[in-house]
């Protein structure tokens, strides 16, 4: 339930970041700033920039044309790769005609080459402003060469002419550095408790949370079987896929994409092909079954599971969201192998407690039982012969009461909190136990121990006690033991039980160890050791490490 609520106040923490990647919306308001200043430049630079002025008209032009491109990509978003391109074309000839109109080497508008060598950087990447870039500084050149063919040789201003193509180089040569790296909008790292019972869907509320989304979706397929999906909108979580997983693992590329009308836009990583816009969407099956009218759609492949997430908006779509896809690939890719890791300790912590259960199960239910079988044996040959069973019947029967009473505190330990650490005396659960097993398998037990307490730890005081217990059933029922002894030595750093019976001893089976399993198993478990002697009679040490008190037996 505490994770539980911690998801839903994810759900309420929205980042708001509706703009994440709008750099070409950010261009085009750029782009309408600057062809006012170069039409109010104009203007200025020539008396009749008015009268019917053909350079004018094409400056108004760029102008009217910037503002129309803005609105139509704010209201349809999948324009904006099919406009790019040709947006910067206008605003190279707007610019190339307002320097040949005017003074080229001394005019101002050479500044203008500026934002567009840097709308180009911002919106495709390093390769494409260096071209946009070297044509600039070729026409600016073109245009010195033909004042030089109009005024001579000594009116031109070679100062101004280096100055003005220097520092645009450089520049230039700085911003392609900066640039050159890969385009990868970060966000805020997740944020996902190590206890979480369902990482999966929190990890799905904060993608949602960090990239302003109105839901997220996972469809996943692991081993080519069945697809699960996990999606923010409880409608849509686990739900039944409506298409084949062959279908989900066709895609393997980013993309933007509308359903109606069909519009889809892919990173191709062509030149000037930031976004290449199709009208057929791939796997329209998958993406409708999805409930996405338009999202970002991100292939991951982490191990044996592939899919998809599909990160749905509402507004702000913008061929820059592709630029989220590596972000949000790697946040899943790494929470799923956090996932998997946190599952695998689980399943390994799960499989330890399993086998200790069923160990402690073995070394008291089930020897109880088999002492119970023992004397219940041992009573029908008393009957039998016509003694009299009324009192051994009493003693078996209170037994069994304590056998009942011993496997209720068992469960009630697995139950409740752990209390493993509370104090207990260590020779008294050795004699508790050999107390117990006499009366359970009828065989003379008896302990020799420090005549001073020996505190431990409850739990080593259990431990210690299942194995007398087993010790004491493997006596009587393999070794036919009549006689048992226990002596516990507690020395520096160090727990020592020595077992000794009058049994027929362990068979020797070559090449495996003699050893019971069980008590090898336990004892291994708690760092110690065990060592068997059987020669007639059967001699078990058990050493412990335990940093208690040190008395000498």
């Amino acid at each position: 339930m505490q994770q539980h609520a911690t998801g839903a106040e994810l759900t309420e923490r929205r980042a708001g970041s509706d703009a994440v990647g709008q750099t070409g919306q950010v261009i085009r308001l750029a782009r309408i700033a600057c062809s006012a200043v170069m039409i109010a430049t104009y203007s200025q630079s020539s008396p009749d920039a008015w009268a019917a002025d053909p350079v004018m008209m094409l400056l108004l032009a760029h102008f009217a044309l910037a503002i129309a491109g803005t609105l139509a990509v704010r209201r349809l978003w999948w324009l904006d790769p099919l406009l790019a391109p040709a947006e910067t074309l206008l605003d190279f000839l707007a610019v190339s005609v307002a320097l040949y109109a005017t003074d080229a080497l001394l005019g101002p508008f050479f500044v203008f080459g500026v934002p567009l060598f840097m709308s180009a950087l911002l919106r495709w990447g390093w390769r494409e402003a260096v071209i946009v870039a070297t044509a600039f500084i070729a026409v600016y050149a073109a245009g010195g060469w033909i004042d030089w063919q109009q005024r001579g040789l000594a009116a031109l201003d070679y100062g101004r002419l280096l100055a003005r193509t220097g520092g645009f180089t450089v520049t230039v040569l700085v911003a392609t550095w900066i640039g050159k790296h890969p385009r990868v909008i970060a966000l805020s790292s997740p944020r996902i408790p190590p206890n979480d019972s369902d990482r999966t869907r929190t990890l799905l509320l904060e993608l949602r949370r960090l990239a302003g989304a109105e839901t997220v979706t996972l469809a996943t397929v692991h081993d080519r079987s069945a697809v699960t999906i996990r999606s923010t909108d409880p409608a849509m979580d686990g739900m039944t896929a409506g298409f084949a997983p062959e279908q989900l693992l066709a895609i393997t590329r980013r993309f933007l994409f509308q359903l109606d009308p069909p519009r889809k836009v892919i990173d191709r990583g062509w030149l000037f092909g930031r976004g290449a816009l199709s009208r057929r969407v791939g796997a329209y099956e998958v993406l409708a079954s999805l409930h996405a009218r338009q999202a970002l759609v991100v292939p991951i492949s982490v191990q044996d599971v592939r899919g998809i997430v599909v990160v749905a908006r509402r507004n702000g779509m913008s061929t820059d969201m592709l630029d989220l896809a590596p972000w949000i690939a790697s946040q899943v890719s790494a929470a799923f192998l956090d996932d998997l890791r946190f599952r695998s300790v689980r399943r390994e912590a799960l499989m330890e407690a399993r086998l200790r259960a069923a160990q402690d199960v073995h070394d008291t239910v089930v020897q109880d039982l088999a002492g119970t079988v023992f004397r219940l044996q041992a009573l029908k040959s008393w009957i039998t012969a016509g003694r009299e069973a009324g009192s051994e019947i009493d003693r078996l029967s209170e037994d069994v009461r304590s056998a009942q009473t011993r496997v209720r505190d068992y469960i009630g330990r697995l139950r409740a909190p752990d209390d493993s650490t509370a104090p207990c005396d260590l020779l008294a659960e050795v004699e508790a136990a050999s107390e117990m097993s006499s009366r359970t398998w009828g065989i003379a037990c008896r302990t020799i121990g420090p005549p001073e307490p020996v505190p431990a730890p409850a739990w080593l005081g259990q431990e210690l006690a299942m194995v007398v217990s087993e010790a004491a059933s493997n006596a009587a029922r393999h070794g036919e033991a009549s006689e048992l002894a226990f002596r516990l030595t507690v020395e520096a750093g160090e727990i020592e039980l020595t077992i000794e019976d009058n049994g027929r001893g362990f068979p020797e089976v070559p090449g495996a160890s003699a050893a019971p399993w069980s008590l090898n198993r336990r004892v291994l478990a708690l760092g110690g050791t065990l060592t068997l002697h059987s020669s007639g009679r059967t001699r078990i040490v058990v050493n412990i490490p335990f940093e208690g008190q040190s008395d000498q037996a």
